[in-house]
């Protein structure tokens, strides 16, 4: 309890962050309504997958990998200039597994829940649209009084 395992290895400090991304995300309902309600298996989910897509690097290989600037001034910084292996992981390519993962897609938006379902019928008995009802039905009403016996 308390750290992440990727094959043999743990590491201790990728729970934390891991709890921690999960807070984040937790904020964005809108964003993330797929988010699971375990928080137990969400951040060993997380971090688990921070392990496998990072890039990892020793300091003499390091021009092989680095595809930002900004890779190379961090590697180069005198908080990791003692490191002699160096990881990495695009904050781009992170986004969109969390997007692939746990947003709804466009077409997911666009689907009827029963909300709306309710809501259309309740616009469709209010007073003021009594007179467009019979456009949107699709059979003609075999009742001789048309719409009528709908309101007294």
């Amino acid at each position: 309890r308390g750290c992440i395992m990727l094959g043999q290895s743990y590491y201790k400090g990728m729970f934390d962050f891991s709890k921690e991304l999960l807070a984040h995300y937790k904020t964005q309902p809108t964003i993330l309504p797929k988010l699971r309600k375990n928080d137990s298996k969400a951040t060993h989910m997380i971090g688990e997958k921070l392990l496998e897509m990072r890039q990892t690097t020793t300091r003499a290989d390091i021009h092989k990998v680095v595809t930002d600037g900004i890779q190379l001034e961090l590697s180069n910084s005198d908080k990791y200039a003692s490191k002699e292996t160096l990881s990495f992981l695009a904050q781009k390519t992170w986004v969109e597994w969390v997007v692939s993962k746990w947003a709804q897609t466009v077409s997911e938006e666009k689907l009827t829940t029963e909300d709306d379902m309710i809501r259309a019928v309740g616009i469709m008995f209010m007073e003021d649209m009594r007179e467009y009802i019979p456009y949107l039905l699709t059979v003609n009403d075999p009742c001789s009084k048309g719409l009528n016996y709908l309101w007294p």
